[in-house]
């Protein structure tokens, strides 16, 4: 019982980064699809479709976990303060306008 109200909480605890996880996979990824429907014709004509799909995918991952590694380690031992709930709502909405604008720089497709 009491390994349950643990895990419980250490969810709630890690709630707002799993959401920044979420939002900004859905939108890099969104993002992503938006450019392959734009240059349908360089993509189909190298069926490169899902591979644009999982690369994309690996690098989202792997630019949100870099984002979150610090924030995840602190944020346990520092949630019950109100500066640094303040300080990661900021952090955590610069690094989405960071990951919004640095998202479409990976699918330059060269023909």
């Amino acid at each position: 019982m009491q390994r349950q109200v643990s895990l419980a909480l250490l969810g709630a605890i890690y709630r707002p980064l799993g959401i920044f996880f979420g939002l900004s996979l859905l939108t890099l990824q969104s993002s992503r699809f938006a450019l392959v429907v734009a240059y349908w014709d360089r993509v189909s004509a190298t069926d490169g479709f899902w591979v644009v799909v999982l690369q994309g995918l690996r690098f989202d991952i792997i630019i949100i976990s870099a984002l979150l590694v610090i924030p995840a380690i602190l944020h346990p031992l520092l949630c019950h303060r109100k500066i640094w709930q303040a300080g990661l709502n900021t952090y955590l909405l610069a690094a989405y306008a960071f990951s919004g604008t640095y998202g479409g720089r990976d699918a330059h497709f060269r023909g």
